[in-house]
């Protein structure tokens, strides 16, 4: 019993599967950017008794970092699935000798 294997020689397939991981990776990533855990510290007693003049902190660029990375991608979210819209899939003809 003989196989018929078709291989992808266009790559076609490609932007779809790069398609789901990127949404598998960039959603998740929105939403616990939107709605995850925030600063629990914020409302915290201090530990010690006295209260001291504290120093302001320095803003990290973390949060604009991970912004950054979640437009990025979702841009290339978009980009992929126009792509995949577009792209005209050639089907196999068959050789008949």
């Amino acid at each position: 019993m003989r196989s018929k294997y078709t291989y992808d020689e266009s790559g076609v397939t490609f932007f779809y599967y790069a398609l789901t991981v990127l949404s598998l990776v960039v959603a998740p990533a929105t939403v616990y950017m939107l709605f995850g855990k925030k600063n629990s510290d914020a409302g915290a007693k201090p530990k010690t008794p006295k209260v001291r003049a504290r120093i302001p902190k320095k803003k990290s660029a973390t949060p604009n970092l991970k912004l950054g990375l979640i437009l990025a991608g979702w841009a290339l979210i978009f980009l992929l699935s126009y792509k995949v819209k577009t792209t005209e899939v050639m089907e196999a003809k068959m050789w008949d000798p």
